[in-house]
């Protein structure tokens, strides 16, 4: 103080000097002038400012300075209490003037209306800042909030103000995952110390955060609840403070406040909260409460509570269950109901009190009793009757009452149900149940009604009922022998498990029961049998099975490969209807996803599903990339596996794996890439009756571009020469001599090419063209699996050629009555064992045999031998 005094004599400059310490940070000019100015004034400011430059103050640019922080503190206190105020406010209102604040702007002017205690001021600029905040990067909304809960920042600010703060607060807390349970705790002392004008407060904080409030303390949240239900008529009547509120207050709408107590349904855990709850509504004055029962969410919400107090007790053992809390709650809801002539809430509660008389307490006779006396009671109307027929059907299939469930669900299947869309979706697929045994065709028609009414109504039917919708339609199909259509169902049914998948024990469920489906049917669809004897067949009302082991096992057994297997399940099932488009499309998203995850067995087993379906369709050059990528994400898989590395684990670049060319990994590449792209089409090409030379041609030509920067040219080059030869006339001898040579040489590709072509050459006997086949068979088996769609798109391209072969030259086989009748019954025979049949039938009746040397593929096609 001595020093100051001695060091600033002036007066003048003194008081300036006191009254730029209340400034925060850096000042210039329009702060000094501005401080100055309060008075009483402080003269020739530009003077007394003079006399203090390098004594107290430090220049900071040519324009700004700022002031020594060992006098900050001391300066303000020297100041009179009132100049200090207004000082600081002359600066928040300088602060607030400014374009463009930044957060460390805000909180500047904040703290100067702090200091000035001008608490009105300080809480409409804190509000709007808040409100503002919403809209800013994370960084800027976390220093907004800091800056909002600094300890006694509302002191001064009017109580109704300081609520409508601390709603705001509460908003943005929970946007920014932090804990609301101090501003709970002050809004709360705020509430309790109010008075009669700080109503308004009272009720904005009420109405904009009970819900909130719910998720932390329902206790609290439903008293806040209560208060604004106990003032519903009031609060229209006030118009104080309105300009207080967002543009989008919905504060004055009957129907928000009809709506506010449905907030609360996702929090009621218990037959006590329920209980609670319902008790204020229950206590309000019938015209309030009317337009709470009669809003817009009133009856799915209610549905929901009700059926929640059931689903308490079936979550836990059946020796814990107590159902005697829910039935008292619901004879409750029903006494006040029928009390109040709110029917249809009658009815939601009488419904719940039937599925827990008939499903959990197995007391059929009394759920049917209380069925039949409502609906006697009282003249009901369709949504009513609706409700109790579904229910009652529903519980009539459960307990294996056919004929009874039946009746019920025709009737509920007939009436207007709008409110309860999901309810009349489900109707429609328990239906399609009860009648699938005796009408198979009209059981389709309901489960397509139940899709029809999830697809129309995507806001109010959850994603989840749409995929057991198309699950069940999907089944109704296939057993009413619409293998195609089965197909579609299931193929819609995936793309929204996929688009809306969620972590949850439900979705986990419907998982793997919608991928249970997938197995049998694309198992039956493709080779006639299902994927082992032990496999469950999913019957009628396979979707709806509710068994949370389900989860615990998609936990244990899905992994990263699980988009990729059930894209290779649609591709089987696709291709096996011809629906190659499909197959096409789940080909590429499986790759897809097995790429981004580096799962090379997977890309393998797509790429080479795929392939067949891509033939067909005559895309060449799509065939050949696919092949070759799933070659090489199969032999760098066996690379890596023999590094000891898991397949699923991989996550290696393939070609990393493979190692630079020339070598052995990308020798078995090259080869097994020819085996699945070129010799496929090669031999559809052959089989096709119209002229062929331009499609070969384009395989000449991949081959000879490939041959370029190949491990192994000499393979590709054998292939060129092969499709070259078979150009000439009668090559037959010739691509039979190379075939053998290849052979000899170990160039397996090259080999099979040859016999592929020597065997559809025109000059061909069949006896050596049969002979041809068995060996390209062979050679196959041990490249492929014999289950695989390659292997069948093989097998049937043998049998069509063989079939017309037959009926164009029937009399140079044998027997042949039998043997056509034995071709008509080959795809009745597992798919590992109908191209061997097929070939060893077609030996017999061509009374060929192979020779010594070729005791292996003999060995081959006779153990597979099955009589037809």
């Amino acid at each position: 103080m001595a020093r100051l005094l001695s060091t600033v004599e002036s007066n003048n400059s003194r008081e300036l000097l006191y009254r730029l310490c209340v400034v925060i940070g850096l000042f210039g000019r329009i702060e000094i002038d501005s401080v100055a100015s309060v008075s009483p004034k402080v003269n020739r400011p530009n003077e007394a400012y003079s006399h203090l430059q390098g004594l107290w103050i430090e220049k900071q640019t040519e324009n700004t300075a700022f002031i020594c922080p060992l006098i900050a503190q001391f300066g303000q206190d020297e100041l009179e209490e009132d100049v200090k105020r207004t000082v600081a406010n002359k600066l928040a209102e300088l602060v607030f003037k400014s374009s463009g604040l930044s957060p460390i702007d805000f909180a500047k002017g904040i703290s100067y209306f702090k200091l000035a205690r001008n608490g009105p001021s300080l809480g409409m600029h804190l509000l709007s800042g808040l409100r503002k905040s919403f809209e800013f990067p994370e960084d800027w909304k976390k220093l907004i909030y800091q800056t909002s809960i600094s300890e006694g920042l509302l002191d001064d600010c009017p109580t109704i103000l300081a609520l409508i703060i601390k709603a705001v607060q509460v908003h943005l807390a929970q946007s920014l995952n932090r804990s609301i349970r101090e501003l709970l705790s002050e809004a709360g002392e705020l509430i309790e110390n109010s008075r009669k004008e700080d109503f308004w407060g009272v009720f904005i904080f009420a109405i904009q955060t009970a819900s909130i409030v719910a998720k932390v303390d329902l206790s609290v949240g439903l008293d806040l609840c209560g208060f604004v239900l106990s003032n519903f008529e009031k609060v229209k009547e006030i118009e104080d403070y309105a300009e207080a509120l967002p543009d989008s207050s919905p504060l004055f709408d009957d129907e928000y406040l009809s709506s506010f107590p449905w907030f609360f349904v996702p929090e009621i855990k218990n037959t006590d909260d329920f209980n609670n709850w319902f008790k204020l509504i229950s206590d309000l004055p019938k015209e309030p409460a009317s337009k709470i029962i009669s809003c817009d969410l009133a009856k799915g919400g209610l549905q929901l509570l009700l059926d929640r107090l059931w689903i308490i007790q079936h979550q836990v053992s059946a020796k814990e269950q107590n159902f005697d809390d829910a039935i008292r709650s619901y004879d409750t809801v029903i006494s006040y109901a029928k009390k109040n002539h709110f029917r249809w809430v009658q009815a939601l509660a009488v419904r719940s009190k039937i599925i827990v008389y008939a499903e959990y307490l197995k007391d059929i006779k009394t759920a049917t009793q209380l069925a039949s006396d409502f609906l006697e009671s009282e003249k009901n109307d369709d949504e009513i009757l609706f409700l109790i027929n579904h229910i009652l059907g529903r519980q009539y299939l459960f307990n294996d009452k056919i004929i009874e469930a039946s009746e019920r669900l025709s009737i509920a299947c007939e009436l207007d149900a709008d409110e309860f869309k999901d309810l009349k979706c489900h109707a429609f697929i328990e239906l399609s149940r009860a009648i699938g045994d005796s009408d198979s065709s009209k059981a389709l028609e309901k489960a397509e009604s139940a899709v029809r009414i999830a697809s129309q109504n995507p806001k109010v039917i959850h994603s989840k009922l749409m995929i057991r919708a198309l699950g069940e339609a999907s089944i109704a199909a296939w057993y009413n022998h619409n293998k195609s259509l089965a197909f579609d169902y299931l193929d819609e049914a995936f793309l929204v498990l996929f688009q809306h998948f969620e972590e949850t024990t439900e979705w986990k469920m419907n998982s793997v029961l919608l991928a249970q489906v997938l197995g049998y049917m694309s198992s039956v669809s493709s080779t006639g049998f299902p994927p082992e004897e032990s496999y469950i067949k999913p019957e009628r009302g396979f979707l709806s099975i509710y068994n949370e082991e389900l989860a615990n096992w998609y936990d244990e057994t899905m992994d990263v490969r699980t988009v990729a297997l059930i894209s290779y399940l649609l591709v089987v099932y696709s291709s096996s209807l011809g629906k190659h488009n499909r197959a096409i499309f789940w080909a590429n998203r499986g790759i897809d996803d097995a790429r981004k995850k580096s799962i090379l067995p997977s890309i393998f087993l797509l790429g080479e599903t795929l392939i067949a379906s891509l033939i067909k369709k005559f895309q060449t050059e799509k065939v050949l990339d696919y092949a070759s990528e799933a070659a090489i994400a199969l032999t760098a898989s066996m690379v890596a596996s023999n590094k000891g590395i898991h397949s699923v684990l991989q996550n290696q670049n393939p070609l990393t794996l493979m190692g630079e060319k020339p070598n052995q990994n990308w020798n078995q590449a090259e080869s097994l890439a020819l085996f699945l792209g070129v010799l496929p089409t090669m031999l559809y090409i052959s089989i096709l009756e119209d002229d062929n030379k331009r499609k070969l041609e384009s395989l000449v030509s991949y081959c000879t571009e490939q041959a370029e920067d190949s491990s192994d040219p000499n393979v590709f080059n054998s292939i060129s020469a092969a499709i070259k030869c078979s150009f000439e006339e009668k090559p037959s001898f010739k691509l039979r001599d190379s075939a053998m040579k290849e052979y000899k040489a170990g160039n397996r590709a090259g080999a099979t090419a040859n016999f592929i072509l020597a065997s559809f050459s025109k000059e061909t006997h069949l006896n050596a063209a049969v002979s041809y086949h068995a060996l390209i068979m062979h050679e196959y088996s041990s490249k492929i699996s014999t289950n695989s769609t390659l292997w069948l798109f093989l097998t049937d391209n043998l049998l069509l050629y063989w079939s017309r072969i037959l009926e164009a030259r029937k009399f140079s086989f044998s027997n042949h009555p039998y043997i056509e009748g034995c071709l008509s019954k080959i795809n009745l025979l597992a798919p590992g064992k109908r191209a061997q049949n097929l070939i060893r039938i077609l030996m017999d009746g061509l009374k060929v045999n192979l020779p010594s040397e070729l005791e292996l593929v003999s060995n081959w096609l006779y153990d597979a031998k099955e009589e037809i």
